[in-house]
């Protein structure tokens, strides 16, 4: 039996785990007996995998009883449980130990003592544990570049060699600092220019709009941040950044998307036309973003992770699919009478002055306005006809099952980005030249090359297994992921 603890489990807490989850596996016992029924036996064994497997780390063990006999013979049948319980999963696992055991004997009822069945659920052991979450390795999270600024002067910053500036004006956060004052801003800005680098971001790279659902093909992906004393600090109403962006990828009919913070959806701020001055659309209406794996099937994604990355292909080209692969926004003269974006008639900064006919952006594009710190993307947006639904097993290069797949990131190369779903189900555009990145919920990495993938001839739903390999020793960073798949970085 399982329960779930949201603040305090008695007798089951330490100090520092106090603001995570706890959870219990409860475990009965007969009258006066410590000894462990078949189906306690039963519980210990899959409660077993899921510590072997770091699933889990077991907090503390508790005995109880029921009311019983004395005091002290409570107590004493009281440890006796729980040591019965400890004994068997160290018994089964090497290196077991919880960070506490304790022994309460019949001080702390479940249920009032008053009836047979009140008196069997206090005759028990708790296992108080948590989940453990996984943690990407460093390397793969791409580290936030700091600058100090005066919060109280116009200030503009080149974050990065390419060119790219934010522009900061004055008096524009609302952190509580007298306007006279000489108080620094710690400003952060990073930024995701190939698929690689998005592979594990996290940020989610889906965009509904009047109930279609896109994907993004990316110009380059960029974060801004601000904390002041060590506290995130937010734009004060009516200010704005503006940031002058150096792209990392050529695409058709790209749009700037802003990523809200508190729903997780990704809003289209200004759409960029390459051969006359941007126009500001109207604001699509928000929709939730189609939690549906790809939108095909109808299942939700179970990953807390969940992206689509798009681009050009190795050559820096604009790729050119054909209309069975994917469908892109501007690619029939009547997209934009169907309502996705409707012209409002005002004009913005001449964003992408300077371009020529042919779909392609000047270097930076200038006056991109960012209203608050978060998620931003340069992007075009496209659809597929047609996604296959994966329930996906992996076997590593001796033909040996993988028994604790955690998270997968599925990289189309003929786009400049990547999805992340939980490892066991996954979908994909089946005529993609798609490879694959796979973490365990261990930290091991194992990939598989596009070659490898076609040869799976991924065309329906269904289960497939993947033969990967194992890349720990010589995948370190997103870099090196960038190379393996031949990513241009």
């Amino acid at each position: 039996m399982k329960k779930l603890i949201l603040t305090i489990c008695l007798g089951c807490l330490s100090l520092h785990i106090m603001a995570q989850e706890i959870l219990v596996e409860t475990l009965f016992f007969e009258s006066s007996k410590s000894q462990l029924t078949i189906k306690s036996k039963e519980q210990l064994n899959q409660f077993i995998k899921q510590i072997k497997l770091k699933e889990i780390s077991v907090v503390s063990i508790v005995g109880h009883t029921d009311c019983q006999g004395s005091d002290a013979y409570n107590i004493a049948l009281s440890k006796e449980r729980a040591s019965t319980v400890l004994n068997y999963l160290q018994s089964n696992v090497s290196d077991f130990k919880p960070i506490e055991i304790t022994y309460k004997g019949e001080l702390q009822p479940k249920e009032k003592n008053t009836s047979e069945l009140g008196k069997q659920q206090n005759r028990r052991v708790e296992i108080c544990y948590i989940k453990n979450e996984f943690h990407l390795p460093t390397g793969f999270e791409m580290p936030f570049t700091h600058f100090e600024i005066n919060m109280n002067k116009d200030t503009t910053i080149v974050v990065n060699a390419k060119g790219t500036k934010i522009h900061v004006p004055k008096n524009a956060f609302n952190c509580g600092v007298n306007s006279n004052s000489n108080q620094t801003l710690d400003l952060m800005f990073r930024e995701y220019t190939n698929s690689a680098e998005m592979a594990f971001s996290g940020i989610k790279m889906t965009y509904k709009a009047n109930n279609f659902e896109y994907h993004f093909n990316s110009a380059g992906m960029f974060e801004i941040q601000g904390t002041y004393g060590g506290k995130p600090v937010e734009l004060c109403k009516g200010k704005q950044l503006t940031v002058d962006y150096a792209i990392a990828r050529q695409v058709k009919d790209m749009a700037f998307f802003s990523l809200n913070k508190t729903s997780n959806e990704w809003k289209m701020e200004q759409e960029m036309l390459p051969n006359r001055p941007m126009q500001i659309r109207e604001k699509v209406k928000k929709a939730p973003i189609n939690e549906n794996a790809g939108g095909g099937s109808g299942k939700k994604r179970h990953c807390p992770l969940l992206r689509w990355v798009g681009g050009a292909n190795a050559n820096n080209e604009i790729v050119q699919a054909s209309i069975d692969t994917v469908k892109f926004h501007g690619d029939e003269p009547n997209d934009n009478k169907k309502g996705l974006f409707a012209n409002n008639g005002r004009t913005a900064t001449l964003l992408a002055s300077g371009a020529d006919v042919g779909h392609t952006y000047p270097d930076i594009i200038r006056g991109l306005n960012v209203p608050s710190f978060g998620v931003y993307n340069c992007d075009q947006i496209y659809q597929l006809p047609k996604v296959v639904n994966v329930l996906a097993r992996y076997k590593d290069q001796d033909g040996k099952l993988i028994s604790n797949p955690y998270l997968v990131s599925l990289i189309d190369l003929d786009f400049n980005g990547a999805f992340s779903f939980s490892a066991k189900s996954f979908s994909c555009n089946p005529k993609g030249n798609n490879a694959l990145a796979m973490f365990t919920r261990t930290g091991d990495l194992y990939l598989l090359k596009q070659e490898d993938f076609a040869k799976m001839k991924v065309e329906n739903d269904g289960v497939y297994t993947f033969l990967v390999t194992k890349a720990n020793d010589t995948i370190k960073n997103s870099k090196d992921l960038a190379t393996y798949f031949g990513i241009k970085l």
